[in-house]
């Protein structure tokens, strides 16, 4: 059953110009891919007049096998100890990265003078959900 009538009507454009998704497990690497490929098309965040540094760090896991990596953007000149705010990348657990946010972490940021930790979770269905936020929580 289609949903798009409950869709306000001022959204209905932006919605109707995204690609249909059939989201079977055979398809998902290819839609990964062209997710990846829009996300290397989009302006470069770096490019933004910012106070704001990114680096990508890798986080031990519970265990040698498992490390996490979060993508870091936090304001420069501000000191050694600023907030911080976990953020985690949408695409339903299932696709996406932190750079689909970067941007807009960037300008949060630097509008809030405090740190962005956008974490690289596993996806599924490889990785197992509770896995992943029991490894999230660690952080």
């Amino acid at each position: 059953m289609r949903s798009q009538h409950l869709v306000d009507s001022e959204i209905k454009p932006l919605l109707e110009s995204f690609p249909p998704m059939a989201l079977a497990i055979e398809s998902l690497p290819a839609i990964r891919s062209a997710l990846t490929e829009q996300v290397v098309a989009m302006p470069s965040a770096t490019k933004l007049p910012l106070p704001v540094s990114s680096e990508s760090i890798v986080i031990a896991g519970p265990d040698e096998s498992s490390p996490v990596r979060v993508l870091v953007c936090q304001p420069t000149g501000t000191g050694t100890t600023v907030p911080a705010i976990l953020h985690v990348h949408g695409g339903g657990y299932v696709m996406g990265t932190p750079e689909i946010c970067d941007m807009q972490n960037r300008q949060l940021a630097a509008e809030l003078g405090c740190a962005i930790i956008s974490v690289d979770y596993r996806l599924a269905p490889e990785s197992n959900f509770h896995e992943q936020w029991r490894i999230v929580t660690q952080l």
